[in-house]
């Protein structure tokens, strides 16, 4: 679970600063470890 949470955080690093909500960010990282979002 480690190894995966790592690389997604690290995949979508670099996102998390090119989008505009915060909130898109925490969106990406949490659909990539929950499968399912966490803000609409």
């Amino acid at each position: 679970f480690r190894k995966a949470l790592i690389a997604t955080v690290a995949g979508t690093f670099g996102v998390c600063f090119d989008v505009p909500a915060w909130q898109g960010c925490y969106n990406i990282i949490a659909k990539g470890i929950t499968g399912s979002d966490i803000f609409d």
